[in-house]
C-alpha cells in the first residue's frame, strides 16, 4: 500500500485535480482533529464524561478516512465547501451530551474556518459564520453564561483567518496562472494561452500567424542578444496595435500569433498595416503574415491550419508580405467590404 505522506494529504499527488486535493485536506482536518482528541483524553478535567467525547473522535476519524474514497472528481470541487457541516453537528451533539466539553474543543471551529479558507473562495466564511456560531451555542446549551462573550471574540477571528487564507490563495493562484500564460522574453501571452483563445473563437474572429523573415541570419549576423531585442520590440509593437479583447502571443521562436476578435479579413489587414508602420527594427528583419477568418462550425485547428498555409504562401511569394487564406468564406455580419478584401 502506498504510504500516505503529509505532502499527499495537504498538497496531493501528481495528477490530482482540484477536487481530489481538497478532499485530502478535508481528510487531514477530520483525522487530525480526531487524533488530537483521542491522544489528549487523559488530560481532560475530572468530572467530564470521556465516553461521548471518544465516540465523537472515532466518528470524526471514520468520516475523515471515508472522504478521499468518494468520487470528488465527478462531483466537482464546489461540494467540498460543505464538508465542515458534519463536524459542526458532531461538536454540537458532543456538547449537549457532555456539559463543558465544547468550550475545551473550541479550537476545532477555528480549524474548520482554516479549511474553508483553503478550499473556498473569498467571502464563503461569512456564510459559514452563523452555522459555526449556532453549533457552538447549541453545544453550550447547558451553560450560556460565558458563551456570547467567547463567540464575540472568536467569530471575527474565524472569519479573519479564513478570509486571509482564501484571498492570499486566490492572489497566488492568479499570479501563477499569469506566469504560466506569459512568454518570459517578450511578456506576450504564450502558446498555452493562445491555444485556449483558439478553443473559444467565434465566427468572424481572425487568426493571424506572423513570422520574422530570415531570423536565423539575424542571429548569426547580429548576435542572439540583438535577435532577442528585435523580438521584444516586435512584441511591444503588436501590443500597441491590438485591443485588450485580442489574444497576442509568441507562438514559438520567431513566430507570433494573434486571435483578433470579430476583426474579419479587413480588420486583420488594418492591424498588420499599423503594425508594419510601428515596426521599426532598423532594417534587422521584415515579417510575413497569414490570415484566416474562423468559420461557422469550423474546428479551431482547421482555421489555424489555413492561417499557417497563408503564412507559407507569404514566405513562398517573396516574404515581407501578408497573405489571406484561399477560399475564405466570411460570416454575413462582416459585410461585403470584407468579402471584397479576400
Amino acid at each position: 500500500m502506498e504510504r500516505l505522506s503529509l505532502d499527499a494529504l495537504f498538497v496531493g499527488r501528481p495528477g490530482d485535480d482540484e477536487a481530489t486535493r481538497g478532499a485530502r485536506v478535508a481528510c487531514a482536518m477530520y483525522v487530525g482533529a480526531a487524533l488530537v482528541v483521542l491522544v489528549t483524553l487523559p488530560l481532560l478535567p475530572a468530572g467530564l464524561e470521556r465516553g461521548p467525547i471518544a465516540a465523537t473522535a472515532v466518528a470524526s476519524l471514520a468520516f475523515g478516512l471515508v472522504i478521499p474514497v468518494l468520487p470528488w472528481s465527478r462531483w466537482g470541487a464546489g461540494y467540498l465547501v460543505w464538508l465542515p457541516l458534519p463536524g459542526y453537528v458532531m461538536l454540537a451533539v458532543m456538547g449537549m451530551l457532555v456539559p463543558g466539553a465544547i468550550a475545551i474543543y473550541m479550537p476545532a471551529y477555528s480549524l474548520s474556518f482554516v479549511y474553508v479558507g483553503l478550499v473556498g473562495r473569498p467571502g464563503v466564511s461569512f456564510l459559514y459564520l452563523p452555522v459555526g456560531v449556532a453549533s457552538y451555542v447549541v453545544g453550550n446549551v447547558h451553560d450560556l453564561s460565558g458563551t456570547w462573550v467567547r463567540v464575540a471574540i472568536a467569530a471575527p477571528i474565524w472569519v479573519l483567518v479564513s478570509e486571509l487564507l482564501a484571498r492570499a490563495l486566490a492572489y497566488r493562484t492568479s499570479e501563477l496562472e499569469r506566469v504560466a500564460d506569459t512568454d518570459p522574453l517578450t511578456l506576450l501571452e504564450n502558446r498555452r494561452r493562445y491555444d485556449r483563445a483558439l478553443a473559444t473563437m467565434e465566427p468572424g474572429d481572425a487568426v493571424v500567424l506572423l513570422d520574422l523573415d530570415h531570423f536565423k541570419a539575424v542571429n548569426d549576423r547580429h548576435g542572439h542578444q540583438a535577435g532577442d531585442a528585435a523580438l521584444c520590440r516586435l512584441a511591444e509593437a503588436m501590443r500597441s496595435v491590438t485591443r485588450s479583447i485580442d489574444c497576442v502571443a509568441r507562438y514559438g521562436g520567431e513566430e507570433f500569433a494573434m486571435v483578433l476578435a470579430r476583426a474579419g479579413v479587413r480588420g486583420a489587414q488594418d492591424v498588420l498595416n499599423r503594425l508594419r508602420r510601428e515596426w521599426r527594427p532598423d532594417e534587422i528583419a521584415t515579417f510575413s503574415a497569414g490570415i484566416a477568418v474562423h468559420r461557422t462550425n469550423e474546428e479551431a485547428r482547421a482555421t489555424l491550419a489555413r492561417a499557417d498555409g497563408a503564412l507559407y504562401e507569404a514566405k513562398a511569394n517573396g516574404r515581407d508580405r501578408v497573405e489571406v487564406a484561399h477560399s475564405e468564406i466570411l460570416p454575413p455580419h462582416l459585410g461585403r467590404r470584407d468579402q471584397a478584401a479576400v
